[in-house]
């Protein structure tokens, strides 16, 4: 394909970040994030950020300049999206780090956790606002700001579990429904 451009390792997630028309890549299997420009139509590699156990899940913040992502275990990274630094690594409350969102009107970084906690970081420091168990064995996450819902599931659970946050930070389980495996 035209388009394509060679990876270092094998991607996960993919993000485009405005503030500096780079698409940013999780390559898990080589511990790092690897950031491409797109000039002239063709992926050009241009950067890599070492991510030491990890990176798992990506979420970028335009309103802040920043990207967040995980070490597989217990903490949360900061990334400043213009000098690509890590400008914050924090515990996030995980024994298993999995999936990740933004709540953008506070900045609020959601932390899952595949035991089924869900975490709320404060974007200034990363101090947990609140956390709440849910069940467990979550792989993935979103989050839809206008209901205020956080939406957690994965193949080793069955379910989704829904949870709504509050406008001072603070969560509540809403339910947990049966979902199909993907199996």
């Amino acid at each position: 394909h035209e388009r394509a451009g060679p990876l270092a390792a094998g991607p996960d997630y993919v993000r485009w970040v405005a503030a500096t028309g780079e698409l940013w890549v999780t390559e898990p299997s080589g511990s790092q994030l690897e950031i491409f420009t797109l000039e002239g139509n063709t992926p050009r590699s241009i950067a890599i950020i070492p991510i030491e156990n990890g990176p798992e899940s990506l979420v970028i913040d335009p309103m802040r300049g920043r990207a967040y992502t995980h070490h597989w275990q217990a903490r949360t990274i900061a990334l400043d999206v213009h000098t690509r630094s890590v400008v914050g690594d924090w515990p996030n409350g995980c024994a298993a780090s999995r999936g990740i969102e933004l709540e953008p009107e506070h900045g609020w970084i959601l932390a899952g956790c595949s035991e089924g906690t869900l975490s709320v970081l404060d974007p200034s420091d990363g101090h947990v606002i609140d956390a709440l168990a849910s069940g467990g064995g979550y792989d993935v996450m979103g989050y839809a700001p206008t209901m205020r819902h956080a939406f957690l599931a994965g193949s080793a659970s069955g379910c989704l579990s829904v949870v709504g946050l509050s406008m001072t930070g603070k969560l509540d389980f809403l339910g947990r429904f049966d979902a199909p495996s993907a199996t």
